[in-house]
């Protein structure tokens, strides 16, 4: 465990005193070197890393212990498990720093700039689910071999035929080969 901490200055108090000597308030252990490292862990998590390159960073022996020491994080500061909606903020945000570090590239000419913009725009797109036309009909999107999103608009009567169908085959599906 670390050096105590002050609960009012943050100063450390040397061990086995139980107050600081300048403000008189009660010391607090401060946070030891795994709960340092799991802090770390939540941080570099938060800022986009896999779980491969935060136990790289940090020295644990793989993937898994990052994860554990995420999770232990997360527990110990009341998070819970991320709702769909939340998940969809974070990734918002995260496409938001991307375009904002290249936009200074993007606007001098650099074309790798650009499209790398274009690319995140296009899955902003996506996420926030405006790809819809202006008169109410579907976006299909028809993925390429380069995983460009580009697609055509289809009427919304397409749309439901294409559900009923896939409905359909999941019923049959279900069914087994015998139903």
């Amino acid at each position: 465990m670390a050096d105590p901490r002050c609960s009012e200055c943050g100063d450390q108090v040397a061990p086995r005193r139980r107050k600081c000597d300048d403000c008189k308030n009660p010391a607090r252990p401060g946070p030891s070197a795994r709960q340092l490292r799991e802090r770390e862990a939540r941080d570099l998590r938060a800022a986009g890393k896999t779980f491969e390159e935060i136990a790289e960073q940090i020295g644990y022996a793989n993937a898994s212990g990052a994860l554990k020491a995420y999770r232990r994080s997360m527990a110990a500061a009341g998070h819970r498990a991320m709702s769909l909606e939340e998940r969809r903020e974070l990734e918002l945000h995260r496409i938001d720093v991307v375009i904002d570090g290249l936009w200074s590239a993007a606007s001098k000419g650099d074309l790798g700039a650009v499209d790398r913009i274009e690319r995140q725009s296009k899955l902003r797109i996506r996420i926030e689910g405006m790809a819809v036309a202006p008169n109410g009909a579907a976006r299909r999107f028809d993925e390429d071999d380069k995983g460009d999103t580009s697609g055509q608009v289809v009427p919304e009567s397409t749309v439901a035929r294409m559900r009923r169908e896939r409905e359909d085959r999941a019923a049959e599906r279900a069914a087994g080969p015998h139903g």
